[in-house]
């Protein structure tokens, strides 16, 4: 049969079509196309209609979902058989005799039975093999059964059934069909289709995983009926979950809420990965393909939350939902693991965890496992996973929803968001159990034992705790929920917190108080009965069996199950193994299984009737072989310092960690030491006796300032966190990390300065074979490092300390290696400070040159870094990061006296392939492939492997080629992260690798020449030094960077640019030029030149001249706009919507960014906004304009951006332009419209100040110093930092000279929160708030050096001609230069001259003589022929014709045309 699937699959592929299949016997197998594709054609190509692209996008769909369908039958003949039985069952008009379509059940609806049977009656029809494989009287079975359905549309009283299963089956049917050899009579099949586009409403009005249930069988109609809209809407909201929200479905913290904020990891979540995956392979390599950011979502979804949720083949209980009423419900084996095949298929660089995850769904050993504790901060759920244990405790706050009942199911669950611990070890401890469960003692939970389990009326309702959460270094960590149940009956309260530490798990409650006269109960554990329960009394050990029971005892221990239960104060205990009867339906009405018996083990606390202010404590050790193992164990090394209603408190006394929760403010003493805070936390202090690492957070999510004091001997470490809190926006309740110091000094972390790089004596080396490469590769790797080295003595001090406080075991006590996060990954400082001892071991001229002592603390180090095996959350740290410092830490040790032995060498180098990713990777473009080439070059030198060299130089190399995605463009622009413009950020590390690596290969068979060396050259001198100003980069082209302080200084390039001026020796004197420039500061020669080049890819322009610089950036619905992204340019959404730099010096904008206002960007038009728009989520989405472009002749140009944002809340259109004319810009806008109701404004410049403001007033010169402002309409110029600034009309101009104060962690969570200070020019256009058609006009003109010249300045050559919304205008008298925009077909009147166009374009003209000098581009990338009519006052008409049918990848360049007139 799978040989036939097999075969079958292949072919439909083949033919982009479905099935239909033509049974001739048994073994032979027809496949014709079944959809009428006459139009589509076989290859995809340049000629095929986005009709014909989606056309074969249904086709492939279809084919897939019948394939998958098919291809579940493992055995036709036992199809055969269950058909035979549904035909005996079948009536002649169609319905089944045993089928009561009168039922509207709300649970278990038989009727859908009708719908599956036709299903398997279908697959009967179309599968070759058996008896019924295109048979006559099948089919016209089959249609009278949907003809019997379409009659009758029976209905269930669960709108589930019949918005979601039935149409969902009947579409499946449908497609299903169209495999035929019979096609179902369209009039049914219309009536049918009509039939499920009525079942529901549009999936945009669902949540999460029912919405990704109806899009399914919107996928099946939209295909069916070839439905564009339909399928768009489909696949659209499909995968629009796979998105973090603050409703239902995937959250911040990587929980899972449905039916309001409740968890629902299990159940839900399962169904809404099953349906996105399912999607997600039906629609790859089609238009409809998920997206890379929708599937990063949902792998980590999947790895990092759903699968630790499952033990073995078994889901966690306390995630489950109401579903765990349900039997088998835990049991996820065989579903998993067809999910994860699937998702193998979809998310490919992950297949290894995919298949590791399936080895231990299969039964498989959790060897070599990691340990991680992860606080879901948001879904109020903790989870611990080793390879020895699973733990999960699920509590509820007034933020969340408690466990919901409904549809008769999960009646008894009142309890289980009540602290409920799950303690897994082989997973099965659980299964099937809850029929005979006493509801009243759910594992972990403190409960009333009433007679009666309160159900909830409404199916849920919220909690009411102010204070649950936890505290996490990503191994270690404590979770709290402070109880305060006062509904439904129930009168209790309880502090209680769970310790978890390296093995144990200490569990403590204080503060239990009841009104209730019922006796108050803790429950360690309720799971089935394994074996004897043994336990300690007194020392003497004992054990009960099924049948027995120890009640109100006063014990040591308990152990059950190899899982070990101390009990460190005396408290009343009982445990029992029993034999227990129940039934499913006391829990869930509508299961129809019956009585069961399981037998149990029940362990729990009893705290009498109306406590008061009771406690408990007891500490959970997991993996205790047997009684004695249990009798030798230690337990005092976890040693409780506080159970009180205001503190729980533990240490590990093996590792000194202290874990606290301060309910309130208060103190903690211990030993000598003080611990207060002035505000409810939860806290992991890693004491280092003079140094704590803190990890901090605030479980009630409305802290705003806490100070934490240390005090120890008379020294006090104290911190006032006053933001570190309230920025946390949606991860409210997340740990933080501090380190506070008793002493009052800073360890400065040492950073090397380059210097500029001597010519290297090993560029004259000829080479001879490979390995004298590798030897001449690793020395000037090594002599690079060497020189980078400023000041010895700085590094000798730096690694004296390091030295002194170094482990024997090789760690550092400041470095938390456990730490995961995306930026600023705490075990790089591991690696860091090793290179600096190796570079400290092997400089002459320092103290610790070949120092033994030294290298035994390297070695340790190294030792060290090779059995810890750190991972980032971040691949980037994981794959650039950490490989390249490790990399050339080991290339210059290599160089010292004494090398490490190769066992560790090769070991760690391993560790780098294994980890470090391959720059071959289709997923590692531009920037990243050379990143990763460095080390794998590295590595190769290292180990002499030719292989690794050869691909580590090929692909260091490959950027440097021209390209449509990530890389350099045609345009010679750069795009990194989509069609993202980065030519700083990105662009500066590609150039910096590839100039590193060509460098080290100088002379070498490696050697970069010709035409990649050739485009390198282009790139660096035509575009990245074209946006530097001095020393400065243009902040537009920065991506992300912007945030991040410094960024735009480009000092860094001096290092590779002396490099490149001696592998590129013909243009040496150009960088010899900008390195010049770089000295002085100054873009000042001697040399007059004027450049405007538009980059019509990258959507960015650049005018630069002696005088100045002017870059535009703008987007489209070609390109994206400037990202954000791990934490970073958290206010940059506007930086795209044409963001100008204005330079004359460079300097302008240097660092102004934590203090700018994001909402008047210069050049931009934009509402003024209370919060800035994110794209957290996507990081970054294409823009929506259709055109967007630019013309030039090398010297002058325009550019055009028709803005029209109406996504993310922003809803403004404008028509914007500039016109470089050579010494001015004049910037024009029209049409400029929004009903957003914000102000609206247009920004002439946001700059830092410099000096005086001078302004002209109705001819009144003024004068603004800082501190001071103007508003006017009567302006006619301003001057400052000589930039002038005319207004030709009448229009509400205010400016603003004034001091400003901000941090740069507001705009990147990874930069520093000290405030930055800085005086900063604003000056801008108000356009109102609601302005329709409303326009603009003013000319830049830089390098104006006094008042008295802006008086002088002959703004009468500048004319302009038109600016509406149809075309925008400029004639400068002086130079002979006419510059239009056309947004569509048009005439204008340029002097004696009419000019006519039949579409949109841009146009500029020069008058040479009786000559007319045509540049001509298209901004919508769309056209293939535009017709210029040209009418002078001589009555001569003259038309033009412009072909951009050729342009290829150069659509939107410029062409040139000329004509006599």
């Amino acid at each position: 049969m799978k040989n036939y699937i097999l075969f079958l699959g292949l072919l439909a592929f083949l033919f982009l079509g479905g099935l239909v299949i033509s049974c001739k016997g048994d073994e032979e197998i027809t496949v014709d196309t079944p959809l009428p594709m006459d139009n589509i054609p076989e290859e995809e190509g340049e000629n095929e209609t986005p009709e014909q692209s989606f056309q074969k996008s249904c086709a492939t769909i279809i084919e897939r979902i019948t394939t998958e369908n098919v291809s579940a039958i493992q055995n036709v003949n036992t199809l055969a058989n269950v058909v035979d039985g549904h035909l005996d069952k079948m009536k002649e008009d169609g319905s089944f005799s045993d089928v009561n379509y009168e039922d509207k059940a709300y649970t278990s609806w038989p009727v859908v039975t009708h719908l599956d049977r036709v299903k398997q009656m279908a697959l009967a029809y179309i599968i070759p093999g058996n008896a019924y494989c295109q048979q006559a009287d099948l089919y016209e079975k089959i249609v009278k059964a949907l003809e019997y359905w379409n009659d009758n549309r029976p209905m269930s009283n669960n709108w589930w059934y019949n918005e979601i299963s039935v149409p969902r089956s009947m579409g499946l049917i449908l497609v299903l069909l169209r495999s035929g050899k019979e096609k179902v009579p369209k009039e049914i099949e219309n009536a049918l289709l009509k039939y499920l586009q009525n079942s529901s409403k549009k999936p945009s009005e669902y949540e999460a995983a029912n919405k990704v249930d109806v899009t399914l069988h919107w996928l099946y109609r939209g295909c069916l009926q070839q439905d564009k809209e339909v399928v768009d809407i489909a696949v659209s909201e499909a995968f629009s979950p796979l998105a973090y929200t603050t409703g239902e479905g995937i959250q911040y913290d990587n929980s899972y809420f449905q039916h309001s904020q409740q968890l629902y990891i299990g159940g839900y979540a399962t169904v809404l990965v099953n349906r996105a995956v399912e999607i997600a392979i039906y629609a790859s390599g089609t238009d409809y393909a998920l997206t890379t950011e929708r599937l990063s979502v949902l792998s980590e979804f999947v790895r990092g939350t759903l699968l630790r949720c499952i033990r073995k083949q078994y889901m966690f209980y306390n995630v489950m939902g109401r579903s765990i009423a349900r039997f088998g419900a835990l049991n996820q084996g065989t579903g998993m693991i067809s999910l994860l095949n699937k998702l193998k298929q979809v998310d490919i660089s992950h297949i290894s965890e995919y298949e590791q995850a399936i080895m231990l769904l299969s039964g498989g050993e959790y060897n070599g496992m990691g340990k991680t504790l992860t606080h879901y901060y948001v879904g109020d759920f903790t989870l611990y996973q080793s390879a020895d244990y699973s733990i999960g405790v699920r509590a509820v706050s007034n933020r969340t929803y408690r466990c919901e009942n409904g549809n008769g199911e999960n009646l008894k669950g009142y309890f289980l968001s009540d602290g409920s611990m799950v303690i897994s070890r082989e997973g099965n401890e659980y299964v099937d159990i809850f029929p005979v469960w006493d509801w009243g003692k759910v594992p972990g939970v403190t409960a009333p034992q009433i007679s009666s389990i309160p159900v909830i009326k409404n199916w849920t309702q919220k909690g009411e705790s102010d204070f649950v959460g936890g505290v996490s270094d990503g191994k270690i960590g404590a979770s709290v929920y402070k109880m305060n149940n006062t509904k439904d009956g129930i009168r209790l309260s309880a502090n209680k917190a769970w310790f978890f530490g390296d093995k144990e798990i200490v569990c403590l409650g204080s503060n239990i108080t009841s009104v209730m006269n019922e006796e108050v109960t803790t429950a360690l554990n309720q799971c089935l009965l394994s074996g004897t329960v043994a336990y300690s009394n007194g020392g003497n050990v004992s054990s009960i069996s099924k049948g027995m029971e120890v009640t109100n005892a006063t014990v040591d221990w308990v152990l059950h199950k190899n899982v070990g239960y101390f009990l460190p104060q005396k408290q009343v205990v009982s445990f029992k193994a029993e034999n227990r009867k129940g039934s499913w339906k006391d829990i869930n009405t509508a299961e129809t299984h019956g009585t069961t018996y399981k037998d149990v083990c029940t362990i729990w606390l009893s705290h009498g009737s109306q406590p008061s202010k009771a406690t408990y404590s007891y500490i959970i050790v997991p993996n205790m072989a047997d009684a004695t193992a249990m009798r030798n164990y230690d337990v005092s090394n976890m040693e409780i310092l506080s159970n009180t209603e205001n503190v729980q408190a533990v240490r590990d006394r093996t590792t000194g960690v202290v874990q606290i929760i301060f309910y309130k403010g208060a103190t903690l003493n211990f030993d000598n030491t003080e611990v207060a805070v002035d505000s409810g936390c939860a806290l992991i202090l890693k004491d280092y006796k003079t140094v704590f690492d803190v990890y901090i957070s605030d479980p009630s999510h409305n802290v705003k300032q806490l100070t934490l004091r240390i005090k120890r001997s008379g020294k006090e470490a104290s911190e006032t966190l006053n933001t570190l809190f309230s920025n946390d926006g949606n991860h409210k309740g997340k740990s933080h990390y501090i380190s506070m110091s008793l002493k009052n000094y800073i360890v400065k972390k040492y950073i090397c300065t380059l210097p500029l790089l001597l010519l290297n004596i090993f560029v004259l080396m000829g080479q001879k074979n490979f390995e004298e490469s590798c030897e001449m590769i690793i020395k000037k790797i090594a002599s690079d490092n060497l020189l980078s080295v400023n000041d010895v003595e700085a590094l000798d001090r730096n690694v004296a300390y390091y030295l002194s406080e170094i482990a024997d075991d090789g760690h550092f006590p400041d470095v938390d290696y456990g730490d995961k996060s995306r930026t600023n990954w705490k075990p790089m400082l591991h690696l860091d400070k090793l290179y600096q001892m190796v570079l400290a071991y092997v400089i002459p001229d320092g103290s610790h040159f070949q120092q033994q002592q030294l290298y035994e603390k390297i070695v340790r180090g190294l030792e060290y870094w090779n059995k810890a095996y750190c991972k980032s959350a971040n691949w980037w740290y994981n794959q650039v990061g950490a490989p390249r410092l490790l990399g050339k830490t080991l290339v210059v040790l290599r160089t010292g006296g004494k090398s490490i032995s190769d066992n560790l060498e090769n070991s760690l180098l391993q560790q780098m392939k294994t980890v470090g990713g391959n720059p071959s990777d289709p997923n590692r473009t531009g920037a990243n492939k050379a990143d990763i080439a460095l080390h794998w070059l590295y590595r190769g030198c290292l180990q002499q492997d030719k292989e690794t060299v050869d691909v580590a130089v090929r692909e260091a190399f490959a950027p440097l080629s021209y390209t449509t995605l990530e890389g350099i463009q045609y345009d010679n622009s750069y795009f990194q992260h989509n069609q993202q413009l980065y030519i700083g950020g990105y662009a500066s590390v590609l150039i910096s690798r590839i100039v590193e690596i060509a460098w080290y290969t100088v002379n070498s068979d490696y050697e970069l020449s010709g035409e990649r060396l050739n485009l390198l050259s282009k790139f660096v001198r035509d575009t990245f030094l074209k946006c530097i100003r001095g020393k400065f980069m243009c902040y537009n082209v920065m991506g992300r960077g912007i945030s991040r302080k410094d960024a735009i200084n480009q000092k860094g390039i001096v290092d590779w640019l002396n490099k490149l001026k001696l592998i590129d020796k013909e243009y040496a004197t150009e960088y010899e030029n900008v390195l010049s420039a770089f000295s002085s500061g100054s873009n000042k020669t001697e040399k007059k030149y004027s450049s405007f080049t538009h980059y019509y890819v990258g959507d960015f322009s650049i005018f630069q001249n002696v005088d100045y610089s002017f870059g535009v950036r703008t987007v489209s619905e070609r390109t994206y706009r400037s990202e954000e992204g791990n934490g970073e340019n958290l206010k940059g959404y506007f930086l795209s919507d044409g963001s100008t730099v204005i330079s004359v010096t460079g300097n302008e904008y240097e660092n102004i960014f934590p203090v700018w206002d994001w909402c008047k960007i210069p050049g931009t038009t934009c509402p003024q906004m209370d919060t800035i728009p994110r794209m957290e989520k996507t990081w970054t989405h294409l823009g929506e304009s259709d055109f967007v472009g630019g013309v030039s002749d090398g010297d002058m140009g325009v550019v055009a951006y028709k803005m029209n944002n109406d996504q993310d809340g922003v809803d403004v259109s404008a028509k914007k332009a500039w016109f470089f004319l050579g010494k001015e810009v004049v910037c024009l806008g029209s049409d400029i419209s929004t009903s957003a109701g914000y102000p609206l404004t247009t920004t002439l410049n946001q700059c830092l100040l410099s000096g005086n403001v001078y302004c002209s007033e109705k001819g009144q010169v003024k004068t603004i110093e800082k501190g001071g402002s103007i508003s006017s309409a009567s302006l006619d110029w301003i001057l400052h930092n000589k930039v002038g600034y005319f207004f030709p009309q009448a229009q509400s101009v205010s400016l603003k000279a004034e001091h400003k104060i901000g941090n740069w962690h507001e705009i990147n969570e990874t930069q520093s929160k000290a405030t930055v200070h800085k005086d900063v020019f604003c000056a801008w256009l108000d356009h109102g708030k609601l302005p329709y058609k409303a326009t603009y006009s003013y000319i830049v003109v830089p390098n104006v050096s006094s008042v008295t010249n802006m008086q002088k300045y002959k703004s009468s050559d500048v004319e302009i001609i038109e600016n509406s919304a149809y075309a925008q205008a400029v004639k400068h008298k002086g130079i002979g230069v006419t510059q239009i925009v056309f947004y569509q077909s048009g005439q204008l009147s340029i002097g004696d001259i009419d000019l006519s166009v039949d579409k949109g374009c841009i146009i500029m003209i020069k008058e040479n003589g009786k000559q007319l000098l045509f540049d001509i581009s298209d901004p919508s990338h769309k056209l293939d022929v535009l017709n210029i009519q040209i009418r002078s006052s001589k009555k001569n008409k003259r038309t033009l014709q412009v072909d951009f049918s050729d342009d290829g990848y150069h659509k939107g360049r410029t062409h040139s045309l000329q004509c006599n007139y």
